[in-house]
């Protein structure tokens, strides 16, 4: 099982952006599916970590004493792994925000990015700006301030 997701974690994730786009829609789900395979290999692989750095000493002492599997899950394997996953949700919580902002980008089912379907050219929610007319203002032929000019003349 290690080298598949070995494999899929060194596959940049953000490609499958579109696909997730042509398999679940426009809609949210795309998003949803986009930033769960973004977060999902950071914080299984600080899981997977902490699991590992349980002390071979203490599962043993804990089995000697008659704990069962289940004990043992939850009493040594999940307290050592869940300081692993506080730790990465940092960087999780990061990533799924890119994730959310480059699925948006890619394709939204409302909003700016979507053209008029009427096809006139500019997008839809695009407001026109009215413009004002230029008010006419008199232009200064000399280069030396007004203060000046009224006190020679």
């Amino acid at each position: 099982m290690d080298p598949y997701i070995k494999g899929f974690n060194s596959m940049p994730r953000v490609v499958l952006a579109p696909i997730f786009a042509v398999w679940f829609g426009l809609g949210i789900w795309s998003k949803v599916a986009l930033g769960v395979t973004l977060v999902f290999f950071v914080v299984f692989f600080n899981v997977y970590q902490g699991v590992r750095e349980v002390s071979p000493n203490l599962i043993a002492n804990a089995r000697m004493l008659g704990a069962s599997p289940r004990q043992l899950l939850r009493s040594i394997y999940l307290p050592s792994a869940m300081s692993w996953v506080f730790a990465s949700l940092h960087n999780a919580v990061g990533l799924a925000f890119v994730g959310a902002v480059v699925g948006e980008y890619l394709g939204s089912a409302r909003g700016r990015r979507l053209p008029d379907p009427a096809g006139r050219g500019h997008l839809r929610h695009q407001h026109r700006v009215r413009r004002h007319p230029r008010r006419s203002r008199p232009s200064r032929s000399c280069s030396t301030p007004r203060s000046a000019a009224s006190s020679a003349g």
